[in-house]
């Protein structure tokens, strides 16, 4: 019978937060997300504005305080750049207070001084990076490029004015509008 050890949770989030000299304590929703199971994923659903992006960036410090992650084991992913660039400072900035307020001593020491950050991203760009390292392994350049909805829509706006009569002569006879046209070819 194999056994499971379950890690021991050393500090809390509010210890954590405390330890970051932030200025203020995480109320009983943002600790219960914060501290969500370390076992999955966590989905923390909430409207603009509402502190998604701080709850994130509290997660990955208090996660690599109880070393129940190192930083270059945790992903972060966001919808926009702005959110994954603001995401990233934060998370840099608590990792560094964490790292450098040695009277907390929460900080795992065979982390050191250096240590490599998590990846954070948008879900776009890391599907991207993701497609780039295994696109050979799977028949594909590794040079292709992801079209935007707009970038698709657009070539095939262009490659109907230019080339629709060649492509079909029916699209001559017929009184499409070539935007018609081009979001049944996407």
């Amino acid at each position: 019978m194999e056994t499971k050890l379950t890690p021991e949770i050393r500090f809390t989030p509010e210890q954590v937060v405390d330890a970051l000299n932030l200025g203020y304590k995480p109320n009983e929703q943002q600790v219960k997300a914060i501290s969500a199971s370390y076992t999955s994923p966590t989905l923390v659903v909430a409207g603009a504005g509402s502190g998604k992006t701080e709850l994130m960036a509290l997660r990955v410090p208090w996660l690599v305080a109880n070393r129940l992650a190192s930083p270059e084991q945790i992903l972060g992913l966001t919808f926009t750049r702005k959110a994954a660039a603001q995401l990233n400072n934060r998370v840099n900035e608590y990792l560094r207070a964490l790292r450098d307020n040695k009277e907390a001593d929460m900080w795992p020491q065979e982390l050191g001084d250096e240590y490599t950050p998590p990846t954070i991203a948008t879900y776009n760009s890391y599907a991207t990076s993701l497609f780039r390292d295994f696109a050979l392994q799977l028949g594909y350049d590794s040079d292709a490029v992801q079209l935007t909805d707009a970038t698709a829509y657009q070539f095939a706006r262009q490659l109907l004015n230019a080339k629709g009569a060649q492509i079909d002569e029916r699209l001559l006879d017929e009184d499409f509008k070539v935007s018609t046209l081009a979001d049944h070819v996407i």
